[in-house]
């Protein structure tokens, strides 16, 4: 599914892109919670948004471009416009 990926408000879009599990556990060998799932980050709308969960040395979205990143299911919408 492609998604909208936000941050800190479900309006506060950052990137585009898309879904690859709704339930994540363990991300990164990382312990995830209850509503957490796992996105691909395919297109960058503001590079300096902070990433809710680091990875390795990344912190910032524009970062992550292209890879698997832990995100909170409430900040994911259904992107329309693909």
């Amino acid at each position: 599914m492609y998604c909208l990926i936000a941050c800190v408000t479900s309006n506060n879009v950052v990137a585009h892109g898309r879904v690859v599990n709704l339930v994540a556990p363990v991300v990164h060998t990382l312990s995830m919670g209850d509503g957490t799932c796992t996105v691909i980050v395919d297109r960058v709308i503001d590079g300096s948004a902070s990433l809710v969960f680091p990875i390795d040395d990344k912190t910032i979205i524009g970062e992550a471009l292209g890879y698997v990143i832990p995100w909170p299911t409430w900040l994911i919408s259904h992107d329309d416009q693909v």
